[in-house]
């Protein structure tokens, strides 16, 4: 089995957001949520969607290039030091696959844009619009990677990123040279990723590994978006 390598541009339209999230972040609740900002809000979300052009691409590699123990994963003879956590949900993998995506550069000119017009409150949630956004894709592209591993009869974890669980971001340099296609994602000196509104990662793949809860119990990076969403379904449940 050779590297398998896509691309894809979905439509902004396959992608769904949540803006209650937006409106928890901001502080609201169904209580005390105000009709201006709710307004804004809108505006801004439709807004938005015009400088959003999602662009993804994953490389699965073949069965025997992948595995993790003692804090550590090996990629195609790479080896990243991912940490307990993850190397811990990715035990049982023999194969992976690496994956990149961006809603996109004009996103970011559009959303700075609010800064150099001295509104710091609609760029602000205009910087929130993106990160959900983002994860939607993520959410997207990972339903692709997992439609790819069950036709060839495998499992699949969830999906990990540097930055989060004890993987430093440091290690993106690494993961971007398994990726066989790009978005025009470029990675600073210090790893980090332009466009910002990016996400990379690894997502576990193998006959007996299967997809379970993030372990939000044992990491302890507070502003991890798995952590701010479980937060946001218990908002929902007592409203």
């Amino acid at each position: 089995m050779d590297i398998l390598s896509k691309k894809y541009n979905p439509g902004v339209n396959e992608l769904t957001i949540d803006l209650k999230r937006v409106e928890h972040e901001m502080g609201y609740t169904e209580n005390n949520i105000t009709d201006d900002f709710r307004n804004i809000l809108n505006k801004l979300y439709h807004d938005a969607l015009k400088y959003i052009h999602p662009c993804a691409v994953f490389s699965i590699y073949p069965p025997g290039t992948a595995s993790a123990s003692r804090g550590e994963v090996s990629l195609n003879k790479i080896d990243f030091k991912t940490g307990k956590i993850i190397s811990g949900q990715l035990k049982k993998m023999d194969s992976v696959a690496i994956f990149a995506l961006t809603i996109g550069s004009e996103f970011d000119k559009w959303s700075k844009g609010f800064f150099e017009t001295g509104d710091p409150l609609a760029a602000y949630i205009a910087d929130l619009i993106g990160s959900e956004f983002a994860e939607s894709l993520a959410d997207w592209l990972e339903e692709r990677i997992a439609e790819t591993a069950e036709k060839n009869n495998l499992g699949h974890s969830n999906r990990y990123s540097p930055g989060y669980c004890g993987w430093s971001v440091s290690e993106q340099h690494k993961l971007f040279s398994l990726l066989e296609n790009d978005c025009g994602i470029k990675l600073t000196e210090t790893a980090l990723m332009q466009p910002i509104k990016s996400v990379s990662g690894i997502i576990g793949l193998g006959k007996d590994i299967i997809k379970k809860e993030y372990q939000c119990n044992i990491c302890d990076i507070e502003f991890c978006y798995k952590r701010q969403i479980d937060q946001n379904k218990k908002v929902k449940n007592e409203t």
